[in-house]
């Protein structure tokens, strides 16, 4: 599959093979509960961020987040957000160690340890959750946070001593804007 560039949006990522099957950069899915008189869903975006180098060659760093919603009779809604990281692109698909290309790791809104067991799991997540929205399926995110150990309440599970420092972001992983610079 080639390079979607749709709105600078580079996809799939270099070096993330598991990636390569999801076509569309945004999605949603929905579904109605008449017992509870609810429409739920979720979406998940996608966006990118060119990383220009002096011999103009370029990376790329991937937004992607996922979020739900619900709607009520009554007219009340809630969106409230589920998965979100930064995803740089990789060189070689070879390297195990997935938590120096993965930042900004955010379980529920809240910052989520990245080591190297939290970014395999967490990214394993989101393409399980894409590709359920993508077929129309909303899922139970609380079940699957669970099942694959990313769940906030979990976090303890992922000691500091194993703790990696992002590579690719020079102040710990704050922002990507860090090391971006547009291209003359």
């Amino acid at each position: 599959m080639g390079n979607t560039s749709s709105n600078n949006v580079f996809w799939p990522p270099k070096g993330w093979k598991h990636f390569e099957s999801l076509k569309n950069i945004s999605g949603q899915s929905v579904t109605k509960d008449p017992v509870s008189a609810k429409v739920k869903g979720l979406v998940y975006n996608i966006e990118s961020t060119p990383i220009y180098y002096a011999d103009n060659l370029f990376s790329a760093v991937h937004d992607i987040r996922i979020s739900g919603w619900e709607y009520n009779i009554l007219g009340e809604s809630v969106e409230y957000p589920i998965l979100s990281f930064f995803l740089q692109d990789r060189a070689y698909e070879t390297s195990t160690d997935k938590a120096r290309y993965i930042s900004q790791l955010k379980v529920k809104d809240k910052l989520f340890p990245v080591t190297n067991n939290s970014a395999q799991r967490s990214y394993m997540v989101a393409l399980l959750l894409i590709k359920q929205i993508d077929a129309g399926v909303v899922s139970d995110v609380e079940r699957i946070l669970s099942m694959y150990k990313v769940h906030p309440t979990q976090s303890g599970l992922y000691k500091l001593k194993n703790f990696v420092k992002n590579a690719f972001f020079s102040n710990g992983g704050n922002t990507p804007s860090d090391k971006i610079s547009k291209a003359d």
